[in-house]
């Protein structure tokens, strides 16, 4: 029998102090749950881009564009670097937000990927990528407005064909969202699946699905990149278009599936542009708020290109001023213009075309945010 002294007590319990700490000090800290963020296993770096975009927003608004230095009026799909842009060229700047289609990153048929140095470089200048999905139709093999089958209904039963095809892209998608990393760390993307599915010209729209269907659809594309394909850099962005306050949230699939309530509008012209994408930006302000989400204005721009309007001042008459004159609408967090493809066909204007003066008053706007102003929105002492 061993006799333990009163010393040799006491020192024992010492050790078995200090031990107990080095485990507990071994043992990650959880991480906060985040009120409003749907994914709270999310990566420190898409956690602090969610947290900063929503202080960011009545602060400044962030304006992107669609493919901005993969393509402009005198060049195009470029994926594999950063020095060509026309918003470089017209304001001296790149967009602080980068929007892409996942399309052109990933071939789903050869399994072959691009962008993604390209990424990595927007990234490190602090600019915010977004994607969008334009997925072809699961049932038939057809693109996005190929209303043939019913691929809504079957993309979630297992074994049928539209589910085979539908998590195949899947697993090539969750594959290229965890290649995006640098040293180590995920690299955050906003992820806009299935957008404008308030619209008939689509394979999952709202004249080939009833709500409920869209809803489980939207839920099993979510969480089969989480669970199965344990992405979880991400950021899901929700955004139909003619939006009113009653339709809003008749697919919504549920804050659990969503991070981002945004919307889809082009102005075509029409006399009451201007009211209703203040509307629209209050409502999604509103109901984001309501909800500790992120507002934003998926896309936004003169239908067809701003080469089109007859509006000499667009960036500034039928976008800024009313957005920005409004205390509710001015607090989204990021608008998003389409890709500038040609002299015939562009979003972004450059110097001696018609509407450039001002949209390069519009980006001198202490409103606005591009890249070289962009705050630190990767870290969580940004704001």
């Amino acid at each position: 029998m061993i006799i333990l002294s009163h010393l040799n007590v006491r020192m024992l319990k010492k050790v078995f102090l200090v031990v107990a700490l080095i485990q507990a000090a071994s043992i990650p800290a959880e991480e906060p749950e985040i009120p409003g963020l749907s994914d709270q296993e999310a990566t420190s770096l898409t956690r602090a881009l969610f947290i900063n975009l929503k202080n960011q927003q009545g602060r400044g608004i962030l304006f992107g564009q669609q493919h901005a230095v993969v393509q402009g009026q005198g060049f195009r799909a470029t994926l594999s670097g950063i020095s060509r842009s026309d918003m470089q060229s017209s304001v001296n700047s790149l967009p602080a937000v980068h929007g892409y289609n996942i399309n052109k990153l990933i071939n789903f048929s050869t399994a072959t990927t691009a962008g993604e140095d390209q990424i990595r470089q927007l990234f490190k200048l602090g600019i915010v990528i977004t994607m969008h999905w334009p997925a072809d139709n699961p049932a038939t093999g057809g693109d996005e407005d190929d209303l043939g089958g019913q691929p809504v209904q079957e993309l979630v039963t297992a074994g049928s064909v539209a589910n085979r095809r539908w998590t195949a892209w899947l697993d090539r998608i969750g594959d290229y969202l965890n290649s995006l990393a640098i040293d180590g760390e995920h690299i955050p993307v906003i992820l806009r699946p299935l957008h404008e599915m308030t619209g008939g010209g689509n394979w999952y729209g709202a004249k080939k699905c009833t709500p409920q269907e869209f809803i489980a659809a939207w839920r099993f594309t979510i969480d089969y990149l989480r669970v199965k394909k344990n992405v979880h850099n991400i950021l899901v962005a929700f955004a139909p278009t003619n939006i009113t306050a009653e339709n809003y949230f008749l697919r919504y699939p549920g804050d659990a599936w969503v991070d981002v309530l945004s919307f889809d509008n082009y102005d075509t012209g029409y006399e009451d542009y201007t009211a209703i994408i203040v509307q629209n930006a209050a409502l999604v302000v509103e109901a984001a708020a309501q909800r500790s989400k992120i507002a934003a204005i998926a896309e936004a721009g003169f239908k067809d290109g701003i080469q089109d309007s007859p509006f000499d001042s667009w960036y500034l008459q039928r976008l800024l001023a009313p957005l920005t004159a409004n205390p509710v609408a001015r607090r989204v967090a990021y608008i998003l213009t389409w890709t500038n493809s040609s002299p015939e066909s562009y979003w972004v204007p450059l110097p001696g075309q018609r509407n450039y003066q001002s949209f390069l008053r519009f980006c001198q706007d202490p409103m606005i945010v591009l890249a070289r102003n962009i705050p630190p929105l990767y870290s969580l002492k940004a704001n």
